[in-house]
This record gives C-alpha cells, sequence and structure tokens, in this order.
C-alpha cells in the first residue's frame, strides 16, 4: 500500500502546485498570474466599482434631495413672511428719505425676527417694481451699514437677467433652481408675493441662502458616503479572494487531469466534484479521454492495416508498371508493324491496280461487258486499298516521330492548310477572331486542323457552305472549333466517329478513309487534351478540341474577325 500512498501524495503536490502556479508542466521561463488570483482581483474590482457606482449614485441622490428640500423650505419659509408683511404699511414706504420711519421699521423687525428663527436664511428684503419696470428694494433686514441696500436701490444681476420677467407674474412663491452670483455672493433664492388689504400685490419679499451652507453638508454628506465605501473595500478584497479560490478549485482539479492525460496516461479520469458547468466539463472531458484512448487503439489497427495496404499497393504499382511498360513496348510494336505492313502492302497493291488498268486497255476488245465491268471493279478496289493503307500509315505515324517543337502562328498556318485544300467557290471559310502563337509540332498541328477543314468542305451539302474556326482561352486551355453549316450528325454517332475507319457514308457517295477524326483524337490525346463534337442533323456540326496552354506555351492575338478563304 505504500506505494499509492506516495503517488497520492504526489498528485495532491502537484494539485498544489497548479493551485500556486507552478505546475511541472509549465515552461520555467514563462511567468504567469494563477487563476485563482486574477478572478480574486476581477471579484474586488466588480466588488469596488459597484460600491463606488452605488455610493455615487447615492450621494447624487440625496444631494438632489437636500437641494430639493432647501428649495421647499425657501418657498415655505418665503410664504410665511409675505403673510406676516403689512402690504398697506409697505406701500407707503416711497421715498429714500422714510428710511427708518414707524412703517419702515416695522416691516424691517418682522423681516429680522424671521432671519433670527431661520439660521440658514443669509439675507432677507423686499422689492418692488419700479415704474420703468426694474426691481428696487423697499426694507432689508441686514443691520451691517456695508451690506445693506436702501430704499430705492435697483437690483442687477448678470447671472439672472430674466428674473425681473419671472417676478413680474409671481402671484404665490418661487425658489431659484440653481445657484445665482451677485454683488452679495452666490446664493439660492427664494420668492413670495404679498399683498395690501384691497387685494393688490404691493411687493416681494426674498431670501437667500449662501451656496457655502449648501455646500457644506453636501460635503458633510460625501465624507460620509466615502467612509462607508473605505469600508467595503477589505470586504471586497476579502470576497473576491475567497470566490476565487472556490470557484478554481474544481478548475485545478481538472488542470491536474489534463496533464496526467498528457503525460499519457489515458487512464486517468477527472474526479466530478461538483454538480455544476466545471462538473459537466469533467465529465465531458472523462468521455472525450475514453473516446481518444478507443481512437488511439483504433488508429493503430487502422495504421497496422494501412501499412499492409500500403506495402500490396505499392507491390501492386511496380507490377502495373512492369505491365505498363510491356503494353507501351507492345504497342510501339505494333504501330511498327502496322506501318511496315502497311507500306509493304501498297507495292503489290499498286501492282495489281496497275495491271487491271493494263489489262481494260489491251485486252477491252477481247473481254465482254461483264468481264470489263470486274475489271473495272478490281481497278476501284485497288485504289480503295491503295487510300486506305495511306490513311493506315498516316494514323501509325502519329507519335512515332518527335518534331521540333517550334512557335507557330496558327493563322498562318491555318490559311496555308486551306490552300492546300482549295475548297470550292459555294464554301466561304472565315474565321471569329485571330488565333493565337503557340509553341508546337507544325506537322501535327496542320495535320489536325486539314482534316477538321477538309472534312467539313468534303461533306457540306449546303449550295452556299459556311465554316467558322474560332479560339478562346477558358480555364487554362486553348479551345479550338470548326462550325459548319453542313448535314449534321445525329447524337448516337458523336462517339464512333471517333474510331478508325469509320465513316456513316456509303462508300460509293463520299471517297473517305474513314481515319481523319480518329488522327485527330489521337493528335489530341498526344498533347493531353480533348476532342468532342456537337451537332444538330440538318443544320450543322461544331467540333471541339482543347490544348492546355501551359503545354502550347505562346501569346493570343488581338480578336478580330476575317476572312480565312
Amino acid at each position: 500500500m505504500a506505494p499509492a500512498v506516495s503517488t497520492n501524495n504526489k498528485h495532491k503536490g502537484e494539485e498544489e502546485k497548479i493551485r500556486n502556479g507552478h505546475a511541472d508542466a509549465q515552461p520555467p521561463s514563462r511567468k504567469y498570474i494563477r487563476l485563482q488570483t486574477k478572478l480574486g482581483i476581477s471579484f474586488s474590482v466588480l466588488s469596488i466599482v459597484i460600491s463606488a457606482l452605488l455610493t455615487f449614485a447615492l450621494y447624487q441622490m440625496v444631494r438632489r434631495h437636500l437641494r430639493e428640500d432647501i428649495r421647499e423650505r425657501l418657498r415655505n419659509i418665503a410664504g410665511v413672511a409675505a403673510l406676516q408683511i403689512d402690504g398697506d404699511a409697505h406701500s407707503t414706504l416711497t421715498e429714500p428719505a422714510q428710511e427708518g420711519s414707524a412703517p419702515y421699521m416695522q416691516i424691517k423687525k418682522v423681516l429680522q425676527r424671521i432671519q433670527d428663527n431661520s439660521p440658514n436664511i443669509r439675507y432677507i428684503y423686499t422689492w418692488r417694481f419700479n415704474d420703468a419696470g426694474q426691481l428696487v428694494f423697499v426694507v432689508d433686514a441686514e443691520t451691517d451699514p456695508n451690506k445693506v441696500s436702501h430704499l430705492g436701490d435697483i437690483y442687477h444681476s448678470d447671472d439672472d437677467p430674466f428674473l425681473p420677467q419671472k417676478l413680474a407674474s409671481l402671484k404665490d412663491t418661487l425658489a431659484d433652481k440653481q445657484f445665482v452670483a451677485d454683488q452679495w455672493g452666490v446664493l439660492l433664492s427664494g420668492y413670495a408675493a404679498f399683498y395690501k388689504a384691497d387685494g393688490q400685490r404691493e411687493g416681494i419679499v426674498g431670501m437667500d441662502i449662501a451656496a457655502a451652507d449648501v455646500i457644506a453638508r453636501e460635503r458633510q454628506f460625501l465624507r460620509m458616503a466615502l467612509i462607508i465605501f473605505g469600508v467595503t473595500i477589505p470586504l471586497a478584497l476579502a470576497l473576491g479572494w475567497l470566490l476565487g479560490r472556490t470557484l478554481t478549485a474544481p478548475i485545478v482539479k481538472l488542470t491536474l487531469a489534463c496533464e496526467r492525460i498528457a503525460d499519457g496516461d489515458l487512464s486517468y479520469r477527472a474526479p466530478l466534484c461538483c454538480n455544476d458547468e466545471i462538473g459537466a466539463l469533467a465529465s465531458s472531458f472523462n468521455r472525450m479521454t475514453q473516446s481518444l484512448q478507443d481512437e488511439i487503439v483504433a488508429r493503430g489497427r487502422e495504421i497496422v492495416n494501412r501499412k499492409r495496404a500500403e506495402k500490396k499497393l505499392a507491390d501492386l504499382n511496380q507490377e502495373l508498371e512492369v505491365t505498363v511498360d510491356k503494353l507501351s513496348a507492345a504497342n510501339l510494336n505494333l504501330s511498327d508493324l502496322t506501318y511496315v505492313a502497311a507500306h509493304d502492302l501498297k507495292t503489290p497493291v499498286r501492282a495489281i491496280g496497275s495491271l487491271a488498268s493494263i489489262m481494260s486497255m489491251d485486252y477491252s476488245d477481247k473481254l465482254d461487258e461483264e468481264g470489263k465491268k470486274m475489271l473495272k471493279l478490281l481497278v476501284g478496289r485497288s485504289e480503295r486499298m491503295n487510300e486506305l493503307l495511306d490513311a493506315l500509315i498516316e494514323y501509325s505515324q502519329v507519335g512515332r516521330f518527335n518534331f521540333e517543337k517550334e512557335r507557330v502562328d496558327l493563322n498562318e498556318l491555318v490559311k496555308k492548310t486551306i490552300e492546300e485544300i482549295a475548297p470550292p467557290q459555294n464554301i466561304e471559310i472565315t474565321s471569329e477572331n485571330r488565333l493565337p502563337v503557340i509553341r508546337c509540332e507544325r506537322q501535327y498541328i496542320m495535320l489536325l486542323f486539314k482534316n477538321l477543314i477538309d472534312n467539313a468542305v468534303k461533306f457540306m451539302d449546303k449550295p452556299k457552305g459556311q465554316i467558322k474556326i474560332a479560339c478562346f482561352e477558358k480555364n487554362g486551355f486553348w479551345r479550338f472549333s470548326v462550325a459548319d453549316n453542313g448535314p449534321g450528325i445525329e447524337q448516337k454517332y458523336f462517339a464512333r466517329i471517333f474510331r478508325p475507319f469509320q465513316t456513316l457514308n456509303r462508300r460509293d457517295e463520299v471517297e473517305t478513309a474513314g481515319v481523319g477524326l480518329a488522327l485527330i483524337k489521337k493528335i489530341v490525346d498526344m498533347y493531353d487534351g480533348a476532342v468532342w463534337v456537337e451537332s444538330q442533323p440538318g443544320i450543322g456540326s461544331t467540333f471541339f478540341f482543347a490544348l492546355p496552354q501551359q503545354k502550347m506555351a505562346g501569346k493570343n492575338a488581338e480578336v478580330q474577325t476575317g476572312t480565312l478563304g
């Protein structure tokens, strides 16, 4: 049992290293912050930010309520003062000389009494409007000779030029929403209208609270809020550390499991320590490990099987290469045999034809009609046989000789080819655009165009024949086309016409060996290209062949329509 205890202690040590941010799997040169520390700092900062936001919001709310309460008090005190002022006596005070008179002093004592009962009231006074619409002081409760406003003094305020307009229609009470600065300082003011016995408004009583008094109360609450905020900081730090440790404990265990599996112990499973997302992650991790273990075993078997298959495939490829070499040699021999046999047969066939021609000329008077007919048939068959042997020789020669590649202007090549074919006057051959200049074996490409154009001319059945040659680039290929308005070909013959010695016309209708299109296909295949036909019976045919540009490197000319023949 001792080794097991040692292993458990080792794993506990590894877990502690991971928890403290010193796992052996971590490169020594890389320094990082522990997840517990990061989470602790994050939660602490979050708690502090939330506490700061709540403290700020509370301060703003209390500050707003405090100012609203002061404004409400100003309106109430101004309203009470307006009720205690004798409007009729106040209306008699019109000249500066009346300052100190009995009505003046009576009203001033009322204002001073209200000021004494309201400690926060800095100034209290009465106004009325003069004939010019200006606010003038009447009675001021101030006792300081340097600050008192005398009867008849005009009030001026640059911060609130619209105050006279607001007070002109005042019937009840009013308090400023913002502090206003004037010659007496920065103040928050409240106003109330007071009336004479007959109900006419006599004047306005005003009172001011200094901004410093309001701000002092606000700062007092701000200090309390900051003290509360300061107390929450240690609590936030402790809460962050506790949450970080609690949340990282299962992650540390999962990390230990990852390290052990990374070291090759696929039999180890992560402990399921909690019933939450991390527990679900551990469960998924265990399933992934089991799948990985099964996959490795399966891959091992697959690798063994694949190596066996690769060895077998290599052996088959080697056998195939040998077979291909043998087949290529056999095809070359067959091509050589075909060429030699066709070439050797031409002499006796030509001799037979010549002998039949001599007999038809020298002994025609000694032969009956049947003999003449048979002799004529023999001459025709020998000529036909000679044509087939020529076509067979030509077909077998393609690919047997390696001609030197050269730059070929296909426009000049096609023009020369047409001149050799010499089409009749009723057939017009045109080019849809200029053809490119390519590198190729001139003999093979000329043979290709010659057979295509010659076929179109030979099988033309319209009184006014049209043959159009075109070329365009597509997907790395030169795509050539030779279109005619001839008899057309049924779709079921599309594949057949490219096989050797296949023709769709009777021998006595059109003299052809049936090798031309097969020859074209052989040349195109030699360049790794493709050849095909599109046709509608009675309308015409278009033969296409595509040659790879990479093998036929050259340049394209400007597109230009013209007549070639």
